[in-house]
């Protein structure tokens, strides 16, 4: 690791001693100091985990509100509306209930933090089960359900991985579906309001839930169209989404990735669609129906795209570099990491040996031939029979999953951060006032465990932080001291850590994430200003 420090016109470059010896893994957070616990946050949950902090620090409640309403320390020098930029409303919930109860817990805020998160998991294992256990009307079902979850944990590292803005939404996903399998079923108020609630939550937790929200609306409309729902209490259910969505926009004060997104969009079409368009039980109707809401609302994000110069679809955008086969530095960065990743032949593979791919379609054969079955003789396949199969066939996924997990748990281990020396250094040796460029890993850490402000953070997917990451990220390729000076100078930060060497990722292109840190952006309209280019063949530091 190499730590830059620029007194500019003057600029010089620091070693930092070897980090401390790693101390022994473990579970158990009692036994760890307060800078342990914290260098067990990584990334994203560390840069949360911050604002966390922040609203606990904080002197007064108004003082709380105006940090992160003008929020300068994550991407210096530009103040920023954290509240709206970043579904923070978890760590903001529970800074507020430590700040006021706190003095009465026998636990840390860390701790509390921690525990909630648990408990979290706990709601969100229990919502699936009980979905599992409506769509089936089957008890058995939901305990299965539940059962594979736990013999599938260790491959869910998103879902399952604590202080991760996924954590916060999908505990309240899981009830939020059920409420509407509920209410499309039976109108009642009591479905509604759980079915608002929970969507709420969601949109206040985590800036993917408008790509989750969409395939419900299009599974909905899908009901809709083949008449599986009643045309009455589809519109009554879009109604709800529409009241959920105007709330969601408002609490998170114009955030543009719920707001201009395809979800929204959707919706205000459909809702348009289905009141001043009449409903027909005729399928050929409702699925023209569908056609223009997908023209329109395609048409109308694609207007918006253009009128405004930019556009937050980020999941669309890497699903564009995937199919063209051509990425820039945003979408190398997940591409490069194996995020959005089509299943390997390795993967398929692993999920053969265990038992999960031929066991499923065992029970898959098992329910079809016994539909036909009852079909043939003139008869409604049995729903109790039906799941029953349904039930054996996951039992034996468990166990096909149960042999592949201890096989994954043999080689499963903690790993630590190593960032106990940096931290001690730039405790003792930066100003307070100083800021510290970095990539965002590593600011993450910084911001947490320093205070220090920072340049960036791992947030990527508002547009108008896509160039600052382009700028940023040439310190991932062998940069000379003038252009490291010249960066820094250009965000007013005094100090720059990288990390040990260059980052080694490779494309499935072939290219290091390196090569995308030095070529122009080019994939969408907002984000064609070339980028200054990195000289790979300059002075390089590590």
């Amino acid at each position: 690791m190499a730590l830059f420090k620029s007194t500019h016109p003057n600029f010089r470059r620091l070693t930092l001693p070897d980090a401390l010896d790693t101390p022994p893994a473990c579970f158990r957070y009692d036994h760890k100091s307060a800078l342990d616990r914290k260098l067990d946050l990584y990334s994203e949950r560390a840069f949360y985990y911050s604002y966390y902090e922040t609203v606990i620090r904080a002197p007064t409640t108004l003082d709380v509100y105006q940090q992160l309403l003008n929020d300068s320390s994550v991407e210096h020098p530009t103040p920023i509306n954290a509240l709206s930029r970043f579904n923070i409303y978890p760590e903001l919930v529970l800074g507020l209930f430590y700040r006021l109860f706190g003095t009465y817990l026998p636990i840390s805020a860390h701790d509390l933090m921690m525990a909630v998160s648990f408990i979290l998991a706990g709601i969100q294992w229990a919502g699936f089960a009980y979905l599992a256990v409506i769509v089936t009307e089957n008890p058995l079902n939901g305990i299965l359900a539940m059962a594979l979850c736990c013999m599938h944990a260790d491959t869910m590292t998103r879902a399952d991985m604590l202080m991760l803005r996924e954590n916060f939404a999908l505990p309240f996903f899981w009830w939020q579906v059920a409420a509407l399998l509920r209410y499309l079923g039976d109108v009642d108020k009591t479905w509604r309001s759980t079915f608002v609630g929970t969507t709420i939550a969601m949109l206040c937790s985590w800036q993917f839930t408008p790509m989750l929200l969409l395939l419900e609306l299009v599974a909905v409309f899908a009901a809709y169209c083949t008449n599986v729902a009643l045309p009455a209490h589809v519109i009554l259910a879009v109604d709800a989404m529409s009241e959920a969505a105007v709330i969601g926009v408002l609490m998170m004060l114009g955030n543009s990735m719920i707001a201009g997104s395809l979800w929204v969009l959707a919706l205000a079409t459909t809702w348009l669609v289905l009141r001043y368009l009449p409903s027909d039980l005729n399928t050929l109707h409702n699925i023209m129906q569908g056609a223009i809401i997908a023209c329109a609302t395609l048409a109308i994000k694609k207007l918006l795209s253009l009128t405004f110069n930019r556009d937050d679809s980020h999941i669309f955008t890497i699903l564009e570099a995937l199919l063209a086969e051509d990425y820039d530095l945003l979408t190398a960065l997940y591409v490069c990491s194996a995020a959005y990743i089509p299943i390997t032949p390795s993967q398929l593979s692993a999920y053969w040996d265990s038992g999960l791919v031929p066991l499923a379609a065992l029970g898959a054969t098992i329910v079809i031939l016994m539909a036909l079955l009852y079909q043939y003789v003139g008869q409604h396949t049995p729903l109790m029979e039906t799941t029953i199969a349904t039930a054996l066939c996951l039992v034996l996924i468990c166990l096909g999953l149960g042999i592949q997990r201890h096989e994954n748990l043999k080689s499963h281990a903690l790993t630590d951060t190593n960032m106990r020396a940096l931290v001690k250094y730039l405790r003792k040796a930066v100003p307070a006032n100083h800021t510290i460029l970095s990539d965002p890993v590593l600011s993450s850490s910084i911001k947490l465990l320093t205070r220090h402000h920072i340049v960036l953070h791992p947030h990527a997917e508002s547009a108008s932080v896509h160039q600052r990451y382009q700028d940023v990220f040439q310190i991932v390729a062998p940069i000379s001291e003038q252009q490291a000076a010249n960066l820094m100078e250009k965000y007013d930060a005094q100090w720059m850590v990288l990390a040990q060497g260059p980052c080694e990722l490779t494309c499935p292109s072939g290219m290091p994430l390196s090569y995308y840190a030095t070529q122009p952006s080019h994939l969408n309209n907002y984000r064609s200003v070339p980028a200054p280019t990195v000289m790979l063949s300059g002075h390089g530091v590590s």
